[in-house]
């Protein structure tokens, strides 16, 4: 996982005051997370305020190649093959 992934989620979560550190899951997730000041700042101004908003934003740090792969884009990219 990568930094920006979970500032991506911790800023979600922040921003939106949902309270994660009682959640087992979250708590492991975030176990090693060390908050990044400039990152934690780019991401919290996203404001991003809803699981589709986050979903999405997590999709655009999927390296191009892996995509199709993991399914991420698949009825974006078979809309624009269409077209």
């Amino acid at each position: 996982m990568t930094s920006l992934e979970r500032h991506l989620i911790y800023s979600y979560l922040t921003n939106n005051k949902l309270k994660f550190d009682k959640n087992p899951i979250l708590t492991s997730y975030f176990k090693d997370f060390e908050q990044n000041p400039q990152l934690y700042f780019d991401t919290s101004s996203l404001n991003i305020s809803s699981i589709k908003e986050l979903e999405n934003y997590l999709e655009l740090i999927i390296p191009v190649g892996d995509r199709k792969f993991n399914g991420a884009f698949s009825h974006r990219t078979t809309s624009l093959t269409l077209s």
